[in-house]
């Protein structure tokens, strides 16, 4: 035949047909059934297998007088003139050359040309020698129904700790193959290999401790198999953690639909405590993400507990002393509140001689993770860049009522007590106190003649997030508050400047009053000065915050001093800390280069594409390659404290395109975000599988499909007429190992049709035809050799385009 169909990747099905358009360069005659000047034909090959040529042709092309006009006079006498035609296969669109691909087969895109040399021997009698050239006469479709199983989504070990944050390289997960053929598939060692989780995660997030799949591709030859392995908890957390002892199955199910083309996969994860779970990818589908990618989920609980006061080995230490007079028990009574004023504790005095200190003893407070967590919403506590927990408390004497002629002159403070997790399971506490302390020493003084009243306020700070870092001891002393009185001749403390301490107090000393003042009401003021990076100090803090001590005399020879506000700090100054967000890049902050290698042809710029993605599928950020292979993707803007993962893929990923094969791998991508305690953030970049030094490497492939080129020769016999298959002719191409020699015979009307010659690569190929020489009685042979040269160059798509050319014009016409 002159042309050959073949279907590659699958057997021919009784459904199959594929249509073929012949068209005449210039005015060339065509068949008598051609419409329009052109001719359609429709190949089947029901049972034909895969690989098979199935030939065809458009039938047969009367060659008249009238179409040898301007033909060329040969130097034997006859005359000859070469008409030439096009041959394209329909598309899916069903025009000619168009390709496309439907049901998993793509369809050609070449275009055959047919060279038919007529000689009219010119003796009275048209008839004709026909000789010629079929150029790119082999069609190929392929068959492909593939699944990229990590460009699909991949199936990702994922582990979530509640109750405590992710260390990296906690815990571990071992994968095992059943059996050689899944090892195989996914390069797992069938013994079994353990994954650790690389990246930390908040408490309670989920991280991705390894995401499989990374260039596993199936196509229909797994079509019917299963592949299974078994994934479980290999290196579990200790005292304080209740591990996940699930073993979970994985199988991973192929199926081909040859009808349509469709590939599904389809993973059943089963032994988890809500059953089995199913995930499907298919050929052409999005990629999967969330719920919808394959996962086997890891979940540890974590829980630790604490306590201060009451029998714990930490309390709060704290005395009462009175002036003037012994101390009674249980005279005084004291509340510590929380940030937001609820009472967490409370407590007493024991008795004491005058001028004594009398035990303060508190209730006891209870921490847990659980109340941690709470008290994170609440923003009743921080979480420290080390790990801690801060708790910021006022401790206050409750001074309504207080004894008759006693009163306060030292009677709040600020403390803070900060909570560490030993990953055990236990919590310890420790007490911070006012700057130059051990503990709290609340004063009060019996005296009939005047009362003194400790000037003290409270620094506080917020966050913006709970995420961010900074403490209120991270900015003792950085703040400066001077007090003066708004009413005249007001008594005053012996320091009218003060700093703030590590615990946010902020004290002036005793400020002492006497009979004189008895019905008067004095107010004060005091103002903050001072700055932090990326902290916006107290609305209030240039006008300032008021305050004021009313005296009274009891009638007995005392006097009582009453502040406003009556509980809890004089004054207090609430800053609120911020950070700008921090942009920053994968491949320029973070370090990572990424490369693109393309084998086969050279590589040219913004050629691919890649993708930062969440593991939702929302793209943060997209990039292509230069012209070497150099990837640089934009800046990632974060806003707050955190870890945030990603995957890195390229575009069309596992997937073949114009003759490139594009890589599938995908890989894990995280980013560190810490608060540098100056108002800006820091971002540390890490990728799963790749480092600093060796970076990020996708590498496609380029290769074509292989061009073929077809000889026909003619073949006349003066003399007598002509038999089918009377005559042999050889050709031969190629050299070295390489060379090849096909034969062929002539038909009754004497054309010779010699397989086509196949070619895998460009560049320029010499070929010879001649006859083999019988001894046929009476026959002269003739000794002509025809030479020539196919030219192949790469159409830089994926095909090969070969071109016939035969030394001087002259081509193959035998005359025995």
């Amino acid at each position: 035949a002159l042309f050959n169909k073949v279907l590659d990747g699958r057997d021919w099905l009784a459904g199959d047909s594929f249509g073929f358009e012949l068209t005449p360069v210039d005015d060339a005659p065509m068949p008598e059934d051609a419409v329009n000047g052109a001719k359609t034909v429709t190949v089947t090959g029901a049972g034909r297998k895969d690989g098979d040529p199935v030939g065809f042709g458009f039938g047969d092309i009367a060659f008249t007088d009238d179409d040898m006009a301007e033909a060329t006079a040969n130097a034997d006498g006859t005359r000859s003139k070469t008409f030439s035609y096009h041959v394209q296969e329909l598309g899916v669109d069903g025009q000619p050359g168009t390709g496309g691909s439907s049901n998993g087969v793509t369809y050609s895109k070449e275009m055959a040309t047919l060279n038919v040399t007529v000689t009219d021997d010119l003796k009275g009698n048209l008839t004709a020698a026909v000789a010629g050239t079929v150029e790119n006469g082999v069609f190929t479709n392929t068959y492909e129904s593939e699944v990229d199983y990590g460009a699909a989504g991949g199936l990702a070990i994922t582990k979530t700790l509640n109750g405590h944050d992710l260390v990296p390289g906690q815990f571990g997960f071992t994968v095992k193959p059943k059996d050689e053929a899944t090892a195989r598939k996914f390069r797992i060692e069938q013994g079994g290999e353990e994954f650790t989780n690389a990246q930390p995660a908040p408490n309670g997030e989920k991280v991705v401790v390894k995401l499989l799949g990374g260039g596993v591709e199936f196509n229909q030859a797994d079509n019917g198999k299963t592949f299974s392995f078994e994934v479980y908890e290999s290196r579990k957390g200790g005292a304080g953690y209740d591990n996940d002892d699930t073993r979970y199955t994985v199988d991973i199910a192929v199926s081909d639909d040859a009808n349509t083309g469709k590939l599904t996969v389809t993973t059943k994860v089963s032994g988890g405590a809500t059953g089995v779970k199913t995930f499907t990818y298919a050929t052409g589908d999005a990629r999967a993400t969330g719920a919808a990618r394959a996962e086997v989920p890891f979940v540890n609980e974590y829980s630790a507990t604490g306590d201060l006061g009451e029998g714990a080995a930490v309390k709060i230490e704290a005395a009462k002393t009175l002036s003037g007079r012994d101390l009674n028990a249980g005279e005084f009574n004291y509340v510590v509140l929380d940030a937001r004023g609820a009472t967490v504790a409370t407590g007493s005095n024991v008795a004491a001689g005058k001028d004594q200190p009398g035990k303060i003893v508190f209730t006891g407070i209870n921490y847990t993770t659980a109340k941690i967590e709470q008290a994170l919403a609440d923003r009743t506590a921080t979480k420290d860049p080390d790990g801690t927990y801060r708790f910021e408390y006022t401790v206050a004497e409750q001074t309504t009522p207080l004894p008759e002629g006693v009163t306060g002159s030292v009677f709040t403070f600020q403390i803070v007590v900060v909570v560490t997790d030993n990953g055990d399971g236990t919590l310890s506490p420790e007490v911070t106190y006012p700057a130059g302390s051990n503990s709290l020493a609340f004063q009060n003084t019996y005296d009939t003649d005047s009362v003194g009243v400790e000037f003290r306020g409270a620094k506080w700070l917020s966050l913006e997030d709970e995420a961010l870092g900074l403490t209120i001891a991270d900015i003792a002393d950085k703040y400066e508050f001077k007090i003066e009185a708004v009413t005249p001749g007001a008594p005053m403390p012996a320091a009218r400047v003060a700093k703030n301490g590590p615990a946010g107090n902020v004290t002036f000393g005793n400020a002492t009053y006497t009979l004189a003042d008895a019905g008067k009401t004095f107010a004060y003021k005091v103002t903050e000065t001072g700055s932090v990076a990326g902290v916006a100090n107290d609305a209030a803090a240039q006008s300032g915050k008021t305050f004021t001590v009313t005296i009274a005399d009891n009638g007995d020879g005392t006097l009582e001093a009453t502040t406003s506000p009556a509980d809890g700090p004089m004054f207090s100054f609430n800053n609120t800390y911020g950070t700008t967000p921090a942009s920053s890049s994968l491949t320029a902050d973070g370090g990572f280069a990424i490369a693109k290698t393309l084998t086969g042809r050279p590589i040219t710029a913004d050629e691919f594409e890649f993708r930062l993605a969440k593991l939702d599928g929302t793209v943060v950020a997209s990039a292509k390659n230069d012209a070497g292979g150099k990837v640089e993707l934009p800046a990632v803007t974060f806003d707050k404290p955190g870890t945030y993962q990603y995957v890195l893929a390229e575009v069309s990923g596992g997937k073949k395109i114009d003759g490139v094969s594009y890589d599938g791998s995908v890989y894990p991508v995280s980013a560190v975000v810490t608060d540098k305690l100056d108002g800006t953030l820091a971002v540390a970049w890490s990728v799963d599988g790749a480092t600093t030094t060796s970076g990020i490497m996708f590498a496609n492939k380029y290769a074509v499909d292989t061009a073929s080129a077809s000889i026909v020769a003619g073949k006349k016999l003066d003399g007598r007429k002509l038999a089918a298959g009377e005559f042999t002719f050889e050709l031969s191409y190629g050299q070295g190992g390489d060379a090849k020699t096909v034969t062929a015979t002539n038909d009754a009307a004497g054309m010779v049709v010699f397989d086509p010659m196949t070619f895998d690569a460009a560049g320029e190929y010499r070929f010879k035809v001649r006859e083999v020489a019988g001894k046929a009685e009476g026959v002269t042979y003739d000794k002509k050799v025809y030479e020539g040269t196919v030219t192949v160059t790469d159409d830089g798509r994926g095909s090969l385009v070969a071109e016939i050319a035969f030394d001087n014009g002259d081509e193959p016409l035998f005359t025995n």
